[in-house]
């Protein structure tokens, strides 16, 4: 993991070679955070200017995503867990069937499936 200082932020980013890539990429994750890709040949300080010349924007969609995570944050696939759909609530519903084979888990939103 690389970084640079920004102002009075360090910006972290991970970078991703390849031999292929003939230009530089900078994703924003909201998981991963700054990703960097690439060419094979080019050093760590030139990748270092890079960011660095991108840096207002880089932390301009990392508020965004900070943001828009704290609006929606992650679902958890577990029961009585409420997920938008065409703009109501449901809640899902985890069953555990045990049969010959084994266990089946069977997850369904209650009131959108069986009607």
């Amino acid at each position: 993991m690389s970084y640079i200082q920004y102002g009075n932020r360090n910006i972290n980013f991970q970078i991703v070679r390849s031999n292929r890539r003939k230009t530089v990429g900078i994703y924003i994750d909201p998981r991963r955070g700054v990703v960097v890709r690439c060419p094979q040949y080019l050093r760590v300080d030139e990748i270092q200017g890079i960011v660095r010349k991108r840096a207002q924007w880089i932390i301009e969609k990392q508020e965004i995503i900070k943001k828009h995570s704290q609006l929606n944050p992650f679902k958890e696939f577990v029961n009585g867990e409420a997920f938008p759909y065409h703009g109501r609530q449901y809640r899902l519903k985890v069953r555990i069937i045990k049969d010959s084979g084994g266990v089946v888990l069977i997850m369904e939103l209650s009131g959108l499936i069986g009607r």
